[in-house]
C-alpha cells in the first residue's frame, strides 16, 4: 500500500515537472502594451462617400487585422515595438496603396511613451494603373521609421517624393482624370 502511494505521489509530481517544461501558449498571455499608434485617412478625389474603403494591417505577409470604413472616417491601428508592419488601403474604383511601418526602436528608448503617427494619403483612381509600373503601384507608398533626433515616428520625405512624382506623372498622362 505503501508503495502504491509513494508510485502515485512520483508519477504526480512526473506531470507536474514535465508540465512546466511543455511549450505554453502564448495567446493566453497579455499582448504586449501597444507602442505606436498610427492613424490615417485616405483621400479619394472625386469619389462619392458610399461603399466605404477596408484598410489591413498586415505583419509577416499575413493580415492580422482589418476594418471597413466609410470615406470620411480615420483608421488606427495600435502597434508593438521592433516589428515591421504594413497599413494596405483598398476601395473599389482606386489603386490600393500600402505604407510601411517599422517599429524599431534604440535599446534606450523610452518605455512610458506612446507615440503616434497621423497621416492623409491620395488615392489615384484606377484608371491611371495603364500608366504606370507595376513597381509603382505594389510598392509602398511611404516608409515610416523612428526619427532618433526628433524623438518621433515619420515618413521618409525623399521615397514619397519620388512615389508620388510617378503617380502625378501618370495623372498627366491621363489627361488629369481623378475617377470614373
Amino acid at each position: 500500500m505503501k508503495r502504491k502511494t509513494a508510485l502515485f505521489t512520483f508519477a504526480i509530481a512526473a506531470v507536474l515537472l514535465l508540465g512546466s517544461f511543455m511549450p505554453v501558449n502564448k495567446s493566453k498571455f497579455p499582448k504586449q502594451r501597444a507602442f505606436l499608434l498610427v492613424s490615417g485617412k485616405p483621400v479619394f478625389e472625386g469619389s462619392s462617400s458610399d461603399g466605404g474603403y477596408k484598410v489591413t494591417l498586415i505583419y509577416l505577409n499575413r493580415a492580422i487585422d482589418s476594418v471597413t470604413l466609410t470615406d470620411n472616417k480615420t483608421f488606427e491601428f495600435n502597434l508593438e515595438k521592433n516589428v515591421i508592419y504594413s497599413v494596405r488601403i483598398e476601395k473599389a474604383g482606386f489603386l490600393p496603396k500600402l505604407i510601411s511601418i517599422n517599429t524599431k526602436m534604440p535599446e534606450l528608448y523610452k518605455e512610458h511613451i506612446l507615440y503616434k503617427f497621423q497621416f492623409e494619403v491620395e488615392m489615384y483612381a484606377n484608371n491611371l494603373k495603364q500608366f504606370l509600373d507595376a513597381d509603382d503601384v505594389d510598392f509602398p507608398v511611404a516608409v515610416v521609421s523612428y526619427d532618433e533626433k526628433a524623438d518621433m515616428y515619420d515618413y521618409s520625405r525623399k521615397y514619397t517624393e519620388c512615389v508620388i512624382q510617378r503617380f502625378e506623372e501618370a495623372r498627366k498622362a491621363d489627361g488629369g482624370i481623378v475617377a470614373q
